[in-house]
């Protein structure tokens, strides 16, 4: 865990 949260590989919990 970092201080930034680089997109990547997120969980699939978006509903588009």
């Amino acid at each position: 865990m970092s201080t930034s949260k680089p997109h990547t590989r997120e969980p699939l919990n978006t509903r588009q």
